[in-house]
């Protein structure tokens, strides 16, 4: 029988228990869907598009309101926001991933988005009209 990470009935479910992060001793609240639901009204309302799409997606990352996959999940929103407002694709260069994650922590501990906020526009869009 294959190792299963999240078992079947938890995925798709918001979390229930506490989470631990690589990197940082920093532990994340259990999610409430009211709390995140608040939290992406209050992003939804930035007015640089670039800045909204990697602010949603860096804030769900931190929630981390599922078991397994947040930062796919974050990724995926920032893309879903950027490409459906022609602003090109967040793509972490390889090279640059240890950065990336280095700096993600720091936010995870600080929930201060301004360094990594700045490196994600410098390094990692990619594509045309990528910041309005």
């Amino acid at each position: 029988m294959a190792k299963v990470d999240v078992e079947y009935y938890d995925l798709g479910r918001l979390r229930r228990n506490e989470v631990m992060i690589s990197g940082t001793d920093w532990r994340p609240v259990i999610p409430n869907a009211e709390d995140i639901i608040n939290k992406l009204d209050e992003l939804s309302k930035i007015a640089v598009t670039t800045d909204r799409a990697i602010k949603t997606g860096l804030a769900l990352m931190r929630i981390q309101p599922f078991r397994d996959g947040n930062k796919r999940i974050g990724s995926f929103v920032i893309n879903k926001l950027l490409i459906q407002n022609g602003k090109g694709l967040f793509k972490v260069p390889v090279r640059l991933d240890g950065k990336f994650k280095e700096l993600l922590v720091k936010y995870y501990e600080t929930d201060d988005y301004d360094v990594i906020l700045e490196f994600i526009r410098d390094n990692c869009i990619v594509g045309l009209n990528k910041i309005d």
